[in-house]
């Protein structure tokens, strides 16, 4: 036999080698299910849970991320806000948003006057009143014919 027929040889035996290991690894996993069949069940079923755990968190997530890349899209890229509270992020930031006076109509005036970039300033005003009807009582947000206060402006400037 020449040196190319004993390489070949021992390619064979190698790859037969390696198809007698993985038989002999699934049939020593399948004896191990076998003989251990509520740890099985319990090893799958929480991967089964973890799995859906994590697509439910990442749909969370996702989901959480459109809306509020809906909510920016809504306002535009050219549209500045001047508002009483501004961005909230703990209990005492809440606290000390709640003592800032509110903003007046003559302050809106002001600006909207002396803006000379925005192609339109406008005010927005709403209030919290109760709306009654006989022993019917709802909460109501902007209801015309109330008193408003003014809580943000919308500035709109041009180009970009």
């Amino acid at each position: 036999m020449g040196p190319l027929a004993v390489a070949g040889g021992s390619k064979a035996i190698s790859v037969r080698a390696a198809w007698i290991t993985t038989i002999e690894t699934l049939k020593l996993a399948t004896d191990a299910l076998r003989a251990h069949k509520l740890r099985s069940f319990l090893t799958l079923l929480g991967v089964i849970l973890a799995v859906t755990t994590l697509v439910f968190v990442m749909s969370v997530i996702a989901g959480l991320n459109m809306y509020v890349a809906d909510r920016v899209a809504n306002l535009g890229a050219n549209v500045y806000l001047v508002h009483r509270f501004g961005i909230i992020t703990s209990e005492d930031a809440w606290i000390k948003a709640q003592k800032r006076p509110l903003v007046t109509m003559e302050e809106y005036e002001r600006l909207r006057d002396n803006m000379k970039i925005a192609s339109a300033v406008a005010a927005e005003e709403d209030h919290n009143v109760q709306v009654r009807s006989g022993n019917l009582t709802m909460d109501a947000k902007l209801c015309p014919g109330a008193k408003p206060r003014r809580r943000a402006w919308a500035i709109y400037h041009p180009g970009g």
